[in-house]
């Protein structure tokens, strides 16, 4: 049998073909990166929005629960809220909102716009009362 020599690849022209490789790949786990850091970014946005707008709901509910229930009426509850939210306030008389850290903040509607609250302190025992038609912050 005779002795075939067999055509070699150029080193050369392997070791371009590896950068390319390489580059690609690269470009590739970079594009993963940023994607990844854009939606971690969206979720922590995503987060502090729902924390925000779990308080607001609760203190809106127990708000429309007293001016529902009239005079004489109160409730007693624990504000607790996540870090991420950093003030409650009534809105025009016409929403409780909770800002979050972000910037943002959510909105939760009350029914009555007889009321003399202007700030709801956060992660305390906060008394809501019905005071002649009035909805007040009380003490207790």
């Amino acid at each position: 049998m005779e002795n075939m020599d067999y055509p070699q690849k150029p080193r050369g022209q392997m070791s371009a073909e590896m950068v390319i490789v390489a580059s690609v790949a690269v470009m590739v786990l970079l594009g993963i990166y940023v994607v990844n850091g854009q939606l971690q970014s969206s979720w922590e946005g995503q987060k502090e929005r729902l924390s925000a707008s779990s308080a607001s709901e609760r203190a809106a509910m127990v708000i429309n629960r007293v001016a529902a229930g009239g005079n004489g009426t109160f409730i007693s509850f624990e504000n607790t809220v996540s870090p991420e939210v950093t003030m409650m306030e009534i809105f025009e008389g016409r929403s409780v909102r909770a800002y979050y850290a972000l910037g943002g903040y959510a909105s939760s509607p009350i029914v009555t716009g007889n009321i003399n609250i202007n700030e709801i302190p956060l992660n305390q025992q906060v008394v809501v009362a019905n005071e002649g038609g009035t909805i007040v912050l009380r003490d207790d």
